[in-house]
C-alpha cells in the first residue's frame, strides 16, 4: 500500500475536495437547524 507521502496530486485533490464537501454539508446542516 502507498504511504501518505506517496499520494498523487489527484489523490490529494480528491481528499481535499471531500474535506471541503464535508465542511459544506456541515454548514448546510447548521443552516437548516438554525433556520
Amino acid at each position: 500500500m502507498p504511504k501518505a507521502a506517496e499520494f498523487t496530486d489527484v489523490e490529494k485533490g480528491a481528499v481535499i475536495g471531500l474535506r471541503e464537501a464535508g465542511w459544506t454539508f456541515i454548514a448546510i446542516g447548521k443552516y437548516r437547524v438554525e433556520g
